[in-house]
Parts: C-alpha cells; sequence; structure tokens
C-alpha cells in the first residue's frame, strides 16, 4: 500500500471512530434526558437495573450525593422533569436550596441570627428585630461588622499597593432603611423589576453588616464590572474572606441580577473552599457543607 492511499485509509477509520463517538454520545444523552429522576441517579451511581434498583435506596449513603434527602422524593422528581438537562446530582441540591420554588414562596425565618455565616435569601428572612452585633464604621456613615470591616480595608489596602481603587459605596442598612429604599424602587419600575435588583426588607445581606457595595474610581456601581478592580477582585476577593454574591451565572438561583459589585463576607476558609470546589453561589454551599456536612468543616 502506498503512502498517500495509507493516509486515506487511517483518516478515513479515524473520522468514522470520531463520528461514531459523537453520535453515541449524543443519543446516549438524548437517552438519558428522557429519563425519570430515579433512572438518572442510578445511571450515575452505576446501578446495573437503574429504575428498580434506585426506588429502593436512600441515596445520602452515596458520596457523590451524601445531600440527598428522602422527603424531597417529589420535589427532585418534578424539578427534573421540567429541567431534563440538569444533572441528578444538581437536581438535588437546587431543591434542597428551594429553587424549584417560586421566590419568597414559603419563605422560613432565620432562627439562630449569631452564626458566623448567614444565608439571606428569597427564601429565607431575617427577624424584625435583627440588628447584628459588632458593628464598626468603616468610612465616614458605613458601618459593618468588626471581622468584614478588616478583611475589607486590608483588601483595600493591598489593591491600592497594585494600583488598584476599590471604594466603599454601602454596607449595613437597617431593615426600615430597606423597606423605604424596595418602595421607592417599587414606586418607580414596578414590583416585577425591582425584584431583580433589590431586596425587600429582612431578605438583604446588607441587614447582616456583611455584604458590601463597591466602586471603583468613579464611584458608579453600575460600571464597576467593565472596570480593573472588578477583575482584580474577582481574582482576590477570596483571599480576604469575600465572595461575589451575584453573578449572571447564579442569577437563576438567587433572583437578582448580575451585581459584580456586591460582595459578601464568609471568612478566608469558606471562601477558599468555594473557590478550590467551584461553588458558584451560597446557597450550594449551604446545601453541601452546612445543611450536611460529612466533612465536619465548621463554618
Amino acid at each position: 500500500m502506498n503512502k498517500n492511499l495509507k493516509k486515506l485509509v487511517v483518516s478515513t477509520v479515524a473520522v468514522l471512530m470520531f463520528s461514531a463517538n459523537v453520535y453515541g454520545y449524543t443519543d446516549d444523552y438524548a437517552h438519558r434526558s428522557n429519563m425519570s429522576f430515579i433512572e438518572k441517579i442510578g445511571v450515575m451511581l452505576g446501578f446495573n437495573d437503574s429504575k428498580n434498583e434506585s426506588a429502593s435506596h436512600d441515596f445520602s449513603m452515596y458520596d457523590d450525593v451524601y445531600y440527598y434527602e428522602a422527603d424531597n422524593l417529589s420535589r427532585y422528581t418534578k424539578f427534573s422533569a421540567k429541567n431534563p438537562d440538569i444533572a441528578p446530582e444538581d437536581v438535588i441540591w437546587l431543591v434542597n436550596a428551594n429553587v424549584d420554588r417560586k421566590f419568597y414562596d414559603k419563605s422560613q425565618k432565620i432562627k439562630d441570627t449569631d452564626e458566623d455565616i448567614l444565608l439571606v435569601n428569597k427564601y429565607n428572612y431575617l427577624p424584625n428585630n435583627y440588628e447584628p452585633e459588632n458593628l464598626v464604621e468603616i468610612s465616614s456613615g458605613k458601618f459593618a461588622t468588626d471581622k468584614t470591616a478588616k478583611a475589607f480595608m486590608e483588601m483595600q489596602e493591598n489593591a491600592k499597593s497594585e494600583g488598584i481603587e476599590i471604594n466603599l459605596i454601602s454596607a449595613y442598612r437597617s431593615i426600615d432603611y430597606q423597606k423605604d429604599l424596595y418602595k421607592k424602587y417599587v414606586k418607580k419600575d414596578g414590583k416585577e423589576l425591582a425584584d431583580t435588583y433589590s431586596a425587600r426588607a429582612g431578605y438583604s445581606e446588607h441587614h447582616t453588616g456583611r455584604a458590601l457595595d463597591i466602586a471603583s474610581t468613579d464611584m458608579s456601581i453600575e460600571n464597576f464590572g467593565s472596570t480593573e478592580a472588578s477583575r482584580w477582585v474577582n481574582e482576590n476577593a477570596w483571599k480576604y474572606g469575600f465572595i461575589v454574591r451575584y453573578t449572571a451565572e447564579n442569577s437563576y438561583i438567587t433572583g437578582y441580577k448580575a451585581e459584580p459589585w456586591h460582595i459578601t463576607y464568609v471568612g478566608t476558609d469558606i471562601a477558599e473552599r468555594m473557590k478550590k470546589y467551584d461553588i458558584g453561589s451560597l446557597e450550594e454551599y449551604f446545601v453541601k457543607y452546612i445543611d450536611h456536612n460529612p466533612y465536619g468543616y465548621s463554618a
């Protein structure tokens, strides 16, 4: 066989093998998309008869889905049917985080407000008399918890040493203040639109004294996402215990549009863990490492 013919044969075989793999994968994926939640999780865990074997299992015993809650099975099933492309392990934590419910539907009052980390969102709200302890003034009229303030000032100083300016725009807000602010936005834009960028009273992270709105040199939060300061924060905030709380990727979870200027203090251990394991939202972290904590991590 001459060299040219040999090359042609090898190339043809390679193309056929690639095509077979691609179409085989596509067909398999399409098949799995049509499976029930029970069947999908069985396939993921390697059961021979995914439907029958899965029906009799408590999946929380498996490392991949230790956060499975048997009482939520019907919710997992419904959510998976509506979102067939979402992997079963993601279906579980999303439902546990109440993402299958409408925002503000069956919201829960946060009982233990003394925890080092609080999940305040459209499903969890703070009591009307809540006020964080140990508030300190960062700059004129702007307060945060002492740990948040210390971490922010350290981050601000280190950013400045690299030629990056980070300015504080907003910090702690009382529940009464947020109530008036939300009313103003509803009057201006209507309730539906206001809910995409403003929290209702009691549901704002700013009540905790651990959430900060920041800006660069022009002092505009709306332009912050396109600045070098925003890039620096995305790359470095975790080192100081901050996360960018509201992103375009997690907006379907939080219910807020992307806010690259809104950072939340969670502590260096949690921020580092979220970065290491690519945890994209505080909701996911709570399900996997606080509500269910097989690794014994401290909050």
